[in-house]
C-alpha cells in the first residue's frame, strides 16, 4: 500500500511541489521497508538476503510478461501486414448507422482472444492499441469511446485464459486444473464484458 499511498500523496491533485513516478514509489518503498525490517529484527545480513526474493519475483514477472506482449506484437503485426485488421475495419465502417457497434464488436472479439491466447490483458492491449485511433476515426467516434470498453475486457478475457499467471496460481493452490478453473469464470466474465461495455457505451 506504500507506493500507492505515495503517488497520491505526491501526485498534481494533492501535493505539487515533488514529482514522483512510479518507479521511484517503488524503489522509496522498498528501503523504507527494509529499514523498518532491519529496525525489527535487528539482522542486517538475514533482511538483505530476504529482500532478494522481491527482486527475484520481479524477474521473473517481468520475463513472462515481456514474452507475452513480444508474441502478442508478432501476432497484431502479422495480421497488419496479411491485411486482415485493415479489412475487418473497413468492412465494419462501410456498414452504415450499425458501425459503432460493428467496430465495437470486431475490436472487441480481437482483444478478448489475443488476451485468451497470451494469458495477458496488457499483453493483448498494448499490441493491439495503436489500432484503435484508427477504428475510432473510420466510423467518426472518440477514442475514448473505443479504448475504455477495449482496455477492460482485455483485462477481464484475461481470467478466461488456462495460461493466464493468476489461473495458474490458483490452480496450484486449489489442486484443481486451469481447465476446470475457467470453465466457472468465462460465464461470469462474460456477463462482467456486457457490463463493462454497456457502461462505456452509456457514460461515454
Amino acid at each position: 500500500m506504500l507506493p500507492l499511498g505515495l503517488l497520491i500523496g505526491l501526485s498534481p491533485l494533492v501535493y505539487k511541489a515533488i514529482k514522483l513516478n512510479l518507479v521511484t514509489a517503488i524503489i522509496v518503498s522498498l528501503i523504507i521497508a527494509l529499514v523498518v525490517d532491519i529496525a525489527t529484527r535487528r539482522d542486517f545480513k538475514q533482511c538483505c538476503k530476504d529482500s532478494q526474493a522481491i527482486f527475484e519475483g520481479m524477474g521473473k514477472v517481468f520475463t513472462s510478461t515481456v514474452s507475452f506482449i513480444v508474441c502478442a506484437e508478432m501476432l497484431a503485426l502479422g495480421l497488419n501486414k496479411i491485411g486482415g485488421i485493415s479489412t475487418m475495419i473497413q468492412a465494419a465502417a462501410s456498414i452504415q448507422n450499425a458501425g459503432l457497434f460493428i467496430m465495437l464488436i470486431v475490436m472487441l472479439v480481437i482483444m478478448i482472444v489475443a488476451a485468451i491466447v497470451t494469458g495477458s490483458g496488457n499483453a493483448a492491449f498494448f499490441a493491439f492499441s495503436p489500432l484503435l485511433p484508427e477504428a475510432a476515426s473510420s466510423v467518426g467516434i472518440p477514442t475514448l469511446a473505443l479504448a475504455v470498453p477495449v482496455q477492460l475486457s482485455a483485462g477481464i478475457a484475461r481470467t478466461m485464459s488456462p495460461i493466464a499467471g493468476v489461473i495458474i496460481a490458483v490452480s496450484g493452490i486449489t489442486g484443481l486444473t486451469p481447465i476446470a478453473l475457467i470453465r466457472r469464470t468465462i460465464p461470469v466474465m462474460i456477463i462482467a464484458v456486457i457490463v463493462s461495455v454497456t457502461s462505456s457505451l452509456i457514460f461515454l
